[in-house]
């Protein structure tokens, strides 16, 4: 008989911003939404609590930890939100870039944080952590 995984919706909230989320058996899927845009804006150190959010919230759902670091999290949704507002601004400055805009939104408008062996591009995000610190510090 197949089984169905379950999606559990919740809204995480950070520094009185709600961050629209949902969460699987391996997985955190964070919608690339204009609060969390805006939080990042105020400071890129706030992907970091973002971070720890989501896997209170998983912990909470699944009652076991998530097993993806806090630094290789905060760096995807770094790695996330900056290209994607770089892809909209793209667009209005220049139209004709609109479709490589479109591609760049397309791949960035929800993060999709995995689990080892449930997440191809772990190892991206995962090589990217040590760097963290430099990366918020270039953000701003």
């Amino acid at each position: 008989m197949p089984t169905t995984e379950v999606f559990v919706n919740r809204i995480i909230v950070v520094n009185n911003t709600g961050i629209p989320c949902y969460f699987r058996e391996h997985s955190i899927h964070i919608e690339n939404h204009i609060n969390l845009q805006n939080l990042l804006k105020d400071s890129s150190e706030y992907a970091f609590n973002v971070a720890l959010k989501c896997k209170d919230v998983f912990r909470e759902i699944n009652g076991r930890d998530f097993n993806v670091s806090d630094g290789s999290m905060s760096v995807e949704i770094l790695g996330h939100v900056y290209p994607d507002k770089l892809a909209h601004n793209l667009a209005n400055w220049i139209p004709a870039a609109a479709h490589l805009a479109r591609y760049i939104t397309d791949h960035t408008s929800i993060i999709d944080i995995g689990e080892p062996n449930h997440d191809d591009k772990r190892w991206v995000w995962d090589s990217l952590a040590p760097y963290l610190g430099s990366i918020t510090e270039l953000l701003g």
